[in-house]
């Protein structure tokens, strides 16, 4: 089956985004940097304990991490974990450029002055501003992690169902992104989809492709990076481990479930992860992250994420993905 080009996976992907979100308008976005490696150097004993967790896992794994619910928890899926906020008083960086927009008075006078900003700003005029604020917070410890992980020769790489201009803000906003995760080592929604078309299992059928790709099977990973093999694939997604138990490949994924966006994931993922590579250095580190002490989310990793409600997609929607696609490749 030939691969469809960029402009039909956008359209394959946007029939199982949600109803009426309306998509960023990027000359409005504040894309300022907000935490580079710098930022590592004043690490909490919980982030020097997942650091050197990450570093003696050992060299040459190959390591693929979800994003979602993963590494980075939003107010809109973790809702029920949210709360109690530790920080409450610390909202978070907003997206836009607010400057650059014309206030609405009407709209100040009638909500206060103690809402969000954005409030003060008609979405008639900036229909993006209509859609729900969305919150975003990267587990604590896990730059950390990660960081450790790259410096002990591990392999990382990012599997995500997101859109490839989520990420793009992404990396602009944190740029250690980009070096933990270089070209050809991060597969967004558009790559995965086009991995799985051309993958063997979705040759006689665009529908197979159409919920296919949401479970990042083994194979289309190796596929969609161009690897013979890797080692695990870290994911919160109760259809993906449902797609490896389907597969008999349990053991190539490890399940973290959402949980609390404030808490000591990313050392209990490290402790999994020594468990699994049989790293007895590894599980002491970690050992010594869950005993050492408070986990103190991070202000900084706090930020107001613009591209998640719009690009969001929603796999029980996968069904519409087929059906564009089906459709495109009976008229083409």
């Amino acid at each position: 089956m030939p691969v469809p080009d960029d402009s039909l996976l956008a359209e394959a992907l946007a029939a199982c985004r949600p109803d009426g979100a309306v998509l960023v308008d990027e000359a409005f976005l504040d894309a300022t940097p907000l935490i580079t490696e710098g930022a590592l150097r004043s690490a909490s004993p919980f982030e020097v304990g997942v650091r050197e967790a990450g570093r003696r896992l050992g060299a040459g794994r190959r390591i693929v991490f979800d994003l979602d619910d993963t590494l980075l928890n939003t107010d809109f899926t973790a809702k029920d974990g949210w709360f109690p906020d530790p920080l409450e008083n610390a909202p978070g960086v907003d997206a836009w450029r607010y400057a650059a927009m014309r206030r609405d008075p009407w709209r100040t006078l009638r909500n206060g002055w103690r809402l969000p900003r954005r409030y003060s700003y008609s979405p008639r005029t900036y229909p993006f501003l209509g859609n729900p604020r969305v919150r975003a917070q990267w587990r604590p410890g896990v730059f950390a992690f990660l960081t450790g992980l790259r410096e002990g020769g591990a392999e990382l790489y990012l599997a995500s169902a997101t859109a490839r201009a989520r990420w793009r803000y992404l990396g602009t906003r944190f740029p250690l992104l980009n070096a933990l995760f270089p070209d050809g080592h991060a597969a967004c929604a558009e790559d995965l989809l086009a991995a799985a078309l051309e993958a063997e299992s979705a040759q006689a059928d665009a529908a197979t492709a159409g919920g296919f790709f949401y479970g990042k099977t083994p194979g289309l990973l190796r596929r969609a990076f161009g690897i013979e093999a890797f080692d695990t694939l870290v994911d919160d997604s109760a259809y993906v481990a449902r797609a490896y138990a389907a597969l008999g490949a349990e053991n190539s994924v490890l399940h973290v479930p959402p949980g609390d966006p404030h808490g000591d994931a990313v050392a209990r993922i490290a402790a999994e992860l020594a468990r699994r590579f049989a790293s007895k250095d590894a599980a002491a580190a970690a050992s010594s992250a869950l005993t050492g002490g408070e986990v103190k989310p991070l202000a900084v990793h706090r930020f107001e994420d613009p591209f998640y409600y719009p690009t969001l997609h929603i796999p029980e929607r996968h069904d519409r993905v087929a059906e564009v696609l089906r459709r495109t490749i009976r008229n083409g």
